[in-house]
């Protein structure tokens, strides 16, 4: 059975004494503990008090501490929170760095041996793509080899899971470090293939005797606008 102490007893009012010399001043919770140790005090005496005004007044004092408990409280988080070490960029001007394998918007980077991007065509990306937002039309050259007339992506529905990059055979897809997305209509979210490849950059030449080596190198892509 859990007892109290009665009202007006000298354990109780030394509950409430604020002037007690407490068990630890330097705690941060001692004051809140303080402030409930007397709210728990005042509800359980307007439950044991009969008198109606009595109970009013008790409850009206039992508001005012839990109001007190409430700002004690939102204060030391904000004291607390004042010391941590601050986590906010000042961006554009000072930019996330981005973590190894960061997947941003896919782009189209360009070889410098032959000046355009490694793309043939050949609707690997397409068929793969679980949004259905890439376009890649073609045509048959008269040498019978298929000629790719464009590259569109709608890139407001890509979910940037990486599945075209890693399914295209020329490795002419790459998932860049750009993350900036904003546009003012949805036309602006469509990228042909000329804003792909700038997004890509350019790849680094690779040096002689070199084939697989270049598939593991990153273009230089731009992380800003």
């Amino acid at each position: 059975m859990i007892s109290f102490p009665a009202a007006g007893s000298s354990e109780a009012v030394a509950g409430l004494n604020p002037r007690a010399e407490p068990a630890n001043p330097a705690q941060a919770g001692y004051v809140l503990s303080r402030l409930r140790t007397a709210r728990q005090f005042l509800s359980m005496s307007t439950s044991m008090s009969k008198s109606g005004h009595s109970a009013k007044a008790i409850a009206y004092l039992n508001e005012g501490f839990y109001t007190l408990y409430s700002i004690a409280k939102g204060h030391i988080v904000t004291i607390v929170n004042l010391f941590r070490p601050k986590v906010t960029l000042m961006y554009p001007e000072v930019r996330w760095e981005l973590p190894p394998g960061y997947r941003g918007i896919p782009s189209l980077p360009i070889d410098p041996k032959t000046g355009e991007d490694k793309c043939i065509g050949c609707q690997a990306c397409v068929r793969i793509c679980p949004a259905q937002l890439i376009e890649v039309p073609t045509h048959m050259g008269e040498d019978k080899k298929r000629v790719v007339d464009g590259y569109l992506m709608k890139i407001g529905l890509c979910m940037f899971c990486q599945l075209c990059a890693e399914i295209c055979p020329t490795d002419a897809i790459l998932m860049s470090g750009r993350y900036e997305l904003s546009a003012f209509s949805r036309d602006e979210m469509v990228y042909d293939r000329k804003k792909l490849n700038e997004i890509g950059g350019v790849w680094p030449e690779e040096p002689e005797g070199e084939t697989e080596a270049g598939k593991d190198k990153a273009p230089a892509t731009k992380e800003g606008p």
